[in-house]
């Protein structure tokens, strides 16, 4: 039947279904590390963008985004994961401690997490996507999710399920187990990649023009 020929929308679809929980496997596998978290998060998005555009292969496509950003990525998670661990230490502080004023501090605290989240949504892809320093690679990512709001803030709640679950209700979390393990950040990093499409070419059409007006 045409339906179950190599090149039918369905047998697409279920190679790049059968893709997507390669590279999730890969990306969690990566990840176990934890250090390599941020290598690992810009080898997905770099593998995910080529097999939206039916390019390159998805392994070889990982490996070789995981080894080039290995060294930059890391850095950049790490200073996430210190930022990360103080912005949990206050919360918990402020919602243990009575303290004056300890509302607003929490309530500051807590937009503090969204823009750490708009950064997580967006650094990854544009480390994997752009050659730059981690400074310039941070402040593009937080002006660009400033920028794109709504985008940026759809990205955050994808992101951010899997740990809400793990932190309010730790039973579906688990009972999820499979879903993480099987395709769940494969799946998140494509619909990410759809949002971030748009921009990322605005970005790299004006990058192109500023070249040529340097060149000039």
């Amino acid at each position: 039947m045409s339906i179950f020929r190599l090149d039918s929308p369905l047998m697409r679809g279920l190679t790049k279904l059968a893709d997507l929980m390669l590279l999730n496997i890969l990306a969690v596998v990566c990840s176990i590390p934890i250090i390599t978290l941020g290598a690992s998060a810009s080898a997905l998005y770099y593998a995910v963008g080529h097999l939206q555009e039916d390019e390159g292969s998805p392994t070889r496509d990982f490996f070789h985004a995981f080894r080039q950003n290995l060294k930059q990525a890391t850095v950049i998670w790490l200073i996430l994961a210190v930022t990360g661990a103080a912005l949990l230490f206050a919360t918990l502080y402020y919602l243990a401690v009575n303290m004056t004023g300890g509302t607003i501090l929490l309530t500051i605290t807590c937009l503090a997490w969204l823009l750490w989240a708009f950064l997580f949504s967006w650094v990854f892809p544009l480390q994997c996507k752009f050659e730059n320093t981690v400074r310039n690679t941070l402040n593009n990512a937080l002006l660009l999710s400033l920028g794109y709001f709504p985008r940026s803030l759809l990205m955050a709640v994808i992101n951010a399920v899997p740990v809400v679950l793990a932190l309010l209700l730790p039973r579906h979390f688990l009972a999820g187990g499979i879903v993480w393990l099987g395709i769940w950040f494969s799946l998140a990093a494509s619909i990410n990649w759809r949002l971030l499409k748009k921009p990322l070419e605005r970005l790299i059409a004006s990058s192109e023009v500023q070249e040529q007006d340097e060149q000039a």
